[in-house]
This record gives C-alpha cells, structure tokens and sequence, in this order.
C-alpha cells in the first residue's frame, strides 16, 4: 500500500513556485518489451482500481506511441471506461473520450496541480489506417498536432522539490477531428514512487486542513441544474448518498467538497443569469418591431412600444394638419419601469 507524506515539513529556502517541466521524449525503443511487431500492446494486464494499466514506464511516452495510443491502435482490454484516480506511482493510462468527459480527467483525487498546455505539430504517414511514421511539423507544415498538458504535483515539488508529474495527451488533425482517446501518463522525475505529499489548497485558511481535491466536472453539473426548491444541506446528502455514501465512495472527486461549495456555485450562478435589461432592451430594438425607441434622461428611460398597424393608426388619424385628434395612451407599470402617458403623437 502506498504511504501519504501529509506530516510538516521544512519549507526549502528557494521561492514556492512550481516549475512546469516539459521534458524531452524518450526513445522510440523505450518499451520494447510492451509492443508486438504490429504495434498492439501484448504484456500481462495490470489494473488500478479495476481499471487496466496500459504499461509502466520511468521515461515519457514519444510523440509516435502517443499518436498510435489516441487513434486506437492497441488491444481494446487496455481501454478505460472510466478516469484513473489516485494513481501516485509510475503509469499510463488509454482513456475513452466516448465514456469519459476530458476535463472529468483533471479530478483524479491527487490534489493541486500545476500546469502548462504545449501545442506541438507533427506530420503523421498513415497507411492502411495504422501509423508508420511521425515526424515533427511546424503550424505552416503539419497533418496533426498533439495537445499535452503537463502537470507537476504543486505540494510535492514544495515540501520535497522534487517533480512528479501528470502528463494528458490527445491528438487533433489538421481538419480539427480530435482522437478518440486520451492517454494519461503519471511519472515520477527525481524521486521514488509514492513519495507524494498531500496538502490543503493554497488558499486555504488553515493550512492543516483536509486535503484539497477537485471536484469531477459532472457533480458540479448536478449542483448547478438542481432545483433552488432543495436545500443545500440536502443537495449535500443527496450528492454524498449518490457517490456511495461516506464510507463507500469511490472518490473523493465524486462528492461535493463540502457545503460551502454549494453554496458558493449557486451564488455565482445566479449572478451569471441575471439578465441586465438594458443591454436586453436595446438588444430588442435591433430584433423586435414592437420596440421602435428609446431615450434616457439620466435617471430614467423613456420608450415606445408599439406595433405596426398602431403606428399606421396613429399616422391616419393624429397627424393631419387640419383635422387631426390628440391621442393619449395610459399602460400600466411594467416591473419597475414607469410608462408615461403618451398626450400626442405626430409622425
């Protein structure tokens, strides 16, 4: 069983930044002993909370392995239906974007990360529908190009200054058709597996409080489209019950992180919905025939609303020279915006 470093240690006199290290790519021979002549993954299956491992390297995966695993080229028993999580040791990873929402990827119940996202293109030869050869490109010259994000675990580098480091690859063509998996790779650089040190955010009041853990995109889903009807408190229970309970959880990413949680998304929420009905109201002078103008005064806004065959009244029977007749129109109050009685109208 791996052992969490969660006890006090000295602080190392160089700034607390996290470096992001993107390191350059292994050989191309770098697991010769994972890959068959047809380029399909043949070693005995290893799993991670029932998940399979698709191998366990000490280098990072080359830009070829990457493009062979995101297109698909390996055996369907090393595909994962669901995010690795809690993975602190030496491992890659082949997820299915078709079962697994890419950002659902980020909580994996390793607390905070530091991260960069590098683009790099790349010209891929593809024949009978298997890679044969990837050569680096530039953005004028390139069939596809890899989107890696490179992660440094934030805690660990700053007790311990050492990297360990989270690694998420997908590949995208040219023509913008993004691969079917991704492949995540967890290494260590400078240290031993395991030697991970797990900490409170670092906007945490208390810095000896719990762990922080991102929170799986598809709960913070469930708390934004829940009816205001039910309580937080009750959401609280609810999303717990739903994740398995407090003794049967799977993640910690599958629950909300505490209450206060929700009760901060729902804040933010409802101040992304309310509608400025200023900008609403001259939006509908452009797209309504109903709204035909609008004047503001300093403290107030005057406007006419009215329909078509009203205008062409109004222009029959008020605007004649001679014969003309005053027109006056009393509406009622609209929320809180006063409509003035209109005494008379010429067009």
């Amino acid at each position: 069983m791996l052992q969490l470093m969660t006890n006090k240690q000295k602080l190392p006199k160089t700034p607390v930044k996290t470096a992001i290290q993107i390191s350059s790519e292994s050989s191309e021979d770098s697991l010769p002993d994972l890959m068959s002549s047809d380029g399909i993954h043949k070693a005995v299956r290893e799993f991670h909370n029932t998940i399979p491992i698709y191998s366990t390297p000490s280098t990072s995966l080359t830009a070829k392995e990457i493009f062979k695993l995101c297109f698909g080229e390996v055996d369907n028993d090393f595909i994962c239906k669901k995010k690795p999580i809690g993975v602190r040791y030496n491992a890659v990873f082949i997820v299915d974007l078709n079962e697994v929402d890419q950002k659902s990827i980020y909580a994996d119940d390793n607390s905070v990360w530091n991260t960069a996202s590098p683009r790099s293109y790349y010209r891929v030869d593809i024949r009978d529908g298997r890679i044969e050869n990837v050569v680096p490109g530039n953005k004028s010259s390139y069939t596809h190009y890899l989107m890696r994000q490179y992660g440094t675990h934030q805690a660990t580098y700053n007790e311990r200054g050492v990297s360990f480091q989270r690694i998420i690859s997908t590949a995208t063509s040219k023509y913008n058709i993004k691969s079917r998996y991704a492949v995540v790779q967890y290494i260590h650089r400078d240290s031993e597996e395991g030697d991970i040190v797990m900490k409170a955010h670092g906007n945490a009041k208390d810095s000896q409080s719990r762990p922080f853990f991102k929170t799986d995109l598809s709960v913070l889903d469930n708390i934004k489209e829940e009816t205001r009807e039910t309580k937080p408190r009750q959401l609280f229970k609810k999303l717990v019950d739903d994740a398995g309970g407090p003794l049967y959880s799977s993640s910690a990413s599958s629950e909300p992180r505490n209450l206060q949680q929700i009760y901060n998304i729902r804040s933010s929420t409802k101040a992304a919905t309310k509608t400025d009905q200023l900008t609403h109201l001259v939006a509908q002078i452009r797209e309504s025939t109903f709204v035909h103008e609008l004047a503001a005064d300093g403290e107030s806004l005057q406007y006419v609303l009215a329909s078509e065959k009203q205008l062409m009244d109004l222009d029959t029977f008020c605007t004649h020279q001679l014969h003309f007749l005053f027109f006056r129109l009393t509406l009622p109050s609209i929320s809180e915006t006063t409509m003035l009685p209109i005494h008379a109208l010429k067009i």
